[in-house]
């Protein structure tokens, strides 16, 4: 073996072993290069959907992307005869994180109508 070939070969297991622990260390190169930055890989339009499968019901009308804590998160309006849902979305998994849930003529009271009618709570108030 000539001596240029022997410097090729000390170099590469030199720097083979260094490079291996970088990226046992750091994940991978471009994760560590983009740490702290995340990026949302779910669509708008994705994130409508996986919010409208989650209720189950109603039109999505607006899907705003925010971020939280350095996290993406969509926040996705749906509306369904008076019940308006705010559905939030993890940008990067999918998951949903948080719901809100709204009914029209209760003054922001979240109530379980199915349990009370209106007259029902008309007494309640009257107490």
């Amino acid at each position: 073996m000539d001596k240029k070939s022997k410097i090729i070969l000390t170099g590469l297991l030199l720097i083979v072993p260094c490079a291996l622990l970088v990226i046992f260390f750091n994940g991978d190169l471009t994760a560590s290069a983009t740490r702290g930055v995340l990026v949302a890989s779910v669509s708008s339009e994705d994130a409508k959907q996986i919010a409208l499968d989650y209720i189950g019901h109603g039109v999505a009308e607006d899907a705003t992307l925010m971020t939280e804590n350095g996290i993406q998160i969509y926040a996705v309006d749906i509306r369904h005869e008076k019940v308006h849902y705010v559905i939030y979305v993890h940008g990067q998994t999918g998951d949903v994180v948080r719901m809100l849930r709204t009914e029209e003529g209760y003054q922001g009271i979240q109530t379980l109508p199915e349990l009370l009618s209106p007259e029902e709570l008309d007494d309640l108030e009257m107490e």
